[in-house]
């Protein structure tokens, strides 16, 4: 489960998977080691957690160097001072020298976006969310790091949406593994490593800004979510990247062309794994209504299946 539900946002220049001819790794930000941010909320304790640096640890044993520093606090856990912060950034990006890639392990934890939180802090309010992008903290240093010259993964935790436009555009790879659970750490070094090709897909929208959406106590579903949102979002819902590449033929067939509001409709599609990795697609049908006076969504999704396609198949 932890592995069908990561979801691959970027892969520049297939940064991702991982050689297997890396010899220094560095593991680090606010989650790298941490158990709380597998769980989310409203959960039961396992009784063999993985962090993501366990996990990492486990797949690669021996053969590589692991650096791991903890110098980048949750957003919870504030610096004293914005020199105390911008110290401690400095230490992680000297912690990195040697490392030929760095995993930062950041984002948002059910502490920040939980449920009545008693946090009032940049960005959260009681367990509301008053900006989309990540903490300050870790924004300043994924951009030291990148600045330092590394090859940077960023590794996201999160039950909502980010908007990680910089993040987007800088860094060589992000993976969103969410709250993955126990097993996250082993299915995150899965999917970093290749023993797992990634095939998840995202289930909300990715907004550019919070300023895209109305205002937090408009009921109004006109502009928010995938079924309403006219403007240009960050990724759209049911994005998601793979190490595989596909290609849809054109033409999809229906079986009907006119129908009632209680008949059903099979559509069939043609597609090819153009790549010479074997790989999951989900298929995603949507549908629209033009021409209709009444307050209709842009867009909904009516079926999706995720199928498997080896490579050339």
């Amino acid at each position: 489960a932890a592995q069908e539900s990561m979801v691959l946002l970027q892969n520049r220049k297939k940064a991702l998977p991982l050689s297997r001819s890396v010899k220094t790794i560095a593991v680090m930000g606010p989650y790298s080691d941490d158990y709380d941010v597998l769980y989310g909320n409203y959960n039961g304790i396992p009784s063999a957690p993985v962090t993501f640096l366990n996990g990492i640890k486990n797949k690669v044993g021996l053969s590589v160097n692991i650096l791991s520093s903890n110098y980048i606090r949750k957003p919870e856990d504030r610096y004293s001072s914005d020199r105390s912060r911008d110290d401690s950034i400095a230490l992680a990006v000297k912690a990195c020298v040697d490392a030929e890639v760095v995993i930062f392990c950041g984002g948002i934890s059910a502490a920040v976006e939980g449920e009545e939180s008693p946090l009032e802090i940049k960005g959260f309010y009681h367990g509301d969310r008053t900006d989309l992008t990540l903490p300050v903290e870790q924004l300043l240093a994924l951009k030291a790091l990148k600045a330092s010259g590394k090859k940077v993964i960023l590794v996201l935790t999160n039950g909502s949406a980010m908007a990680i436009n910089w993040e987007n555009e800088n860094l060589d790879g992000i993976i969103d593994a969410w709250y993955p659970g126990q097993q996250g750490g082993n299915a995150l070094a899965d999917v970093l490593f290749g023993d797992y090709n990634p095939a998840g897909r995202l289930p909300v929208t990715f907004y550019k800004s919070v300023t895209d959406l109305p205002g937090f106590e408009d009921y109004n579903m006109e502009g928010r979510t995938y079924r309403y949102f006219k403007g240009q979002p960050l990724y759209p819902f049911g994005y998601g990247l793979s190490y595989s590449s596909f290609r849809y033929e054109p033409k999809m067939n229906l079986s009907a062309t006119e129908v009632s509001a209680r008949d059903s409709v099979s559509a069939v599609v043609t597609i090819k794994n153009v790549s010479d990795r074997d790989g999951d697609e989900v298929v995603q049908i949507y549908a629209s209504a033009s021409g209709i006076k009444q307050f209709r969504p842009v867009k909904t999704l009516i079926g999706f299946k995720r199928v498997h396609i080896k490579a050339g198949e």
